[in-house]
C-alpha cells in the first residue's frame, strides 16, 4: 500500500470546505505535533524543513490517538499518514498542496516460517489493500 501524510483538522474548522491546505498556511496554525521518534512526525519536520519554515507546536502528543483526538478538540491542526485511521467522525483529512514523497507499506513474511498467525494477518493485510479506493 503507497500513502502520504496528510493534515487533519477539525470538521468544523477554519478549513471547512477545503481538500488541500499549504505548508504556509499550516505554519502560522496551532498545530499538534508526534513526538520526536515518530514516523510521522519524522515526514512533517522534513517537509516543514524542506520548505525553509520552522512551526512550533501548540501541543506535542505521544500517540496517533492523542492527536486525533486533541485535533478533534480543536486545539489545532494535526498529521497522520493518510490510511491510519478508519475513524472520520469528528476529523478531516487535508492534502496538503507541498507533499512529502509517499510512503510504501509491505506486508511479508519468509516462506520457511509460516504459521496460522501469520497467514490470517497477511489475508487481512490482502483485504484492507483491496478496500482502499483506487486499489480495488
Amino acid at each position: 500500500m503507497t500513502q502520504e501524510v496528510v493534515a487533519i483538522v477539525a470538521t468544523d474548522g477554519p478549513w471547512q470546505g477545503r481538500d488541500a491546505v499549504t505548508l504556509d498556511e499550516l505554519v502560522v496554525a496551532p498545530l499538534v505535533f508526534r513526538s520526536r521518534g515518530s514516523s510521522t512526525q519524522k515526514v512533517v519536520d522534513r517537509a516543514f524543513r524542506r520548505a525553509g519554515l520552522a512551526p512550533e507546536p501548540r501541543l506535542t502528543a505521544d500517540t496517533r490517538d492523542a492527536v486525533y483526538e486533541a485535533v478533534a478538540a480543536g486545539i489545532g491542526a494535526g498529521f497522520m499518514w493518510r490510511h491510519g485511521t478508519q475513524r472520520t467522525d469528528t476529523v478531516r483529512r487535508l492534502q496538503t498542496l507541498d507533499p512529502a514523497a509517499p510512503s510504501d507499506e509491505v506486508a511479508f513474511a519468509l516462506a520457511d516460517e509460516r504459521n496460522q498467525m501469520v497467514d490470517l494477518f497477511l489475508a487481512l493485510a490482502e483485504e484492507f489493500a483491496r478496500a482502499i479506493p483506487g486499489r480495488g
